[in-house]
């Protein structure tokens, strides 16, 4: 594929970014950063989008 979903639980709650594969890898318990907030960001609730 061209995208894998990349998840963590923050505070109680599930943050999921879709991300190219080219992205670069990641081992589990590894730190990642990323921006939460961008141009192509969607916001979903209950599977639905609503931002």
């Amino acid at each position: 594929g061209t995208h894998f979903i990349w998840s963590a639980s923050i505070d109680g709650h599930v943050v999921k970014a879709r991300l190219a594969v080219g992205a670069g890898p990641t081992a589990l318990g590894e730190t990642v950063w990323f921006k939460v907030l961008g141009d192509k960001t969607c916001i979903y609730q209950n599977e639905e989008i609503v931002a």
